[in-house]
């Protein structure tokens, strides 16, 4: 676990993390483009040759998952960063100029947002070695994050990888799948693919394709669900412009940190990229937790048993549950772990769980349950549930200091049945074996 002194290290350090570069129009794939046969000359090479491209960074964000970097090297000197938090904020997209000297030294100049200039532009200084561009120290700010830019090409043909906690990642994911996930691929039109898939605690799945390339990216929309303790489907129904006559569908195995498809293409958790960088910053191991017998995980909640108004005992086998009361289509019920979050209800040190079920019972509706489930040395035991609501939109579900914390979206008058917008969070705690709500914070 990283020490103390180094978390807060690394958050002041965030703060200057986040305005260190900037950005204008798209640059080419310099890595990838056939170089020019040599012409005599008696003329010193141009060093901005070997750095104009597009560069890609993963780093820890103070309030989001992460932050998505790209940055483009433009002909002229011109250059675009955008830093994208992992959530439904836009991107911040800064804009200026760099240049590089005959030692390989760049300096960037941020000169504005893309909607504004700012009073006074902030300049910092990298150094380009091969296929990275490495933040220099700043005396002025010594407990800085020195950010790796890694070139967008090499990624995408396996030159160079990003540093990547698959420990840390390991334990993510035994916990709870719904996590954004990175690749790198190679592309035969361009300097590769940025894959995103993002795996969203409501069961949706988004699956983002940017060639970097100036041209929007493309954004799939479809589902993901548990197959088995180590295996997922990821169920692709349409884009931006159209919707798919037949799905895309994708198996995923879980090992080792990643998602790996049957192809072979590896995704990566964000949360193993920002692990890494916290590591190296603070020279300790980042994980966040010690692993054994005892620890909780979502794999272990989706084998569980649990119990359910009106539906008696339910097992779980690969986080599902099926059973048919009559010999009608719809005459069954349907129970699936949707998510989960981790921490201490009851006071005894040891990591327990808010389970989220979806509820489907053969009607249109889809009814929602929280339920604690408490950790007796490895063992699970329902201590208590609470009916969330039918056809919500779960956007949260944690423990925090005791309590079950669940913030959701419930439809109100004029809502069509699809999409409800009225956000609301509530509050849970155990009480002599039931789960109550109470009022926040």
């Amino acid at each position: 676990m990283a020490s103390t002194s180094g978390r807060s290290h690394l958050w002041r350090a965030l703060s200057a993390l986040i305005v260190m570069t900037a950005a204008l129009g798209i640059a080419s794939c310099a890595a990838l483009t056939p170089a020019a046969p040599p012409t005599p000359s008696t003329a010193a090479p141009d060093p901005t040759t070997a750095v104009l491209g597009v560069y890609k960074t993963i780093l820890p964000g103070a309030s989001s998952p992460g932050i998505d970097g790209t940055l483009y090297l433009n002909h002229g000197g011109s250059l675009r960063q955008v830093l994208d938090y992992f959530n439904e904020v836009p991107a911040l997209v800064e804009v200026g100029t760099w240049m590089v000297d005959a030692d390989g030294i760049v300096t960037l100049t941020i000169a504005a947002q893309e909607d504004r200039a700012y009073d006074v532009p902030i300049v910092s200084r990298l150094q380009h070695t091969g296929h990275t561009l490495v933040t220099m120290p700043d005396p002025d700010a010594a407990e800085a994050l020195l950010t790796v830019w890694y070139e967008f090409g090499a990624l995408a043909a396996g030159q160079v990888e990003m540093p990547y906690d698959a420990e840390s990642a390991s334990m993510r994911l035994e916990r709870n799948l719904a996590e954004h996930y990175k690749a790198f691929l190679p592309s035969a039109d361009g300097c590769g693919r940025d894959v995103t898939l993002s795996l969203q605690t409501d069961g949706v799945a988004v699956m983002k394709t940017d060639y970097l390339n100036g041209e929007p990216a493309t954004e799939e929309v479809g589902t993901w669900e548990l197959l088995g303790s180590h295996t997922l489907r990821v169920t692709l129904n349409s884009r931006q412009d159209r919707v798919y006559e037949e799905p895309v569908v994708t198996d995923y195995v879980v090992e080792e940190g990643t998602l790996r498809d049957g192809s072979g293409v590896t995704l990566r958790s964000v949360f193993g990229y920002v692990m890494s960088v916290i590591s190296q910053f603070t020279g300790e191991t980042a994980t966040f937790a010690d692993v054994d017998e005892e620890v909780l995980t979502e794999t272990a909640l989706a084998e569980a048993e649990y119990d359910l108004p009106d539906l008696g005992p339910i097992p779980l086998r690969a986080g599902r549950y099926e059973h048919r009361y009559g010999s009608g289509a719809t005459e069954v019920n349907r129970v699936r772990l949707q998510t989960a979050g981790f921490g201490d209800l009851d006071g005894d040190g040891a990591d327990d769980a808010a389970a989220v079920l979806a509820v489907a019972t053969g009607g249109s509706g889809s009814f929602y349950y929280v339920v604690a489930m408490v950790n007796r040395a490895g063992e699970l035991e329902q201590a208590g549930y609470a009916l969330l609501g039918d056809r919500i939109q779960l956007e949260y579900v944690g423990v925090e200091e005791g309590r079950i914390v669940v913030r959701m979206k419930l439809a109100v008058a004029g809502d069509p049945m699809c999409c409800p917008s009225h956000t609301v969070t509530q509050i849970y705690r155990l009480e002599k074996g039931t789960l109550q709500a109470v009022e926040g914070p």
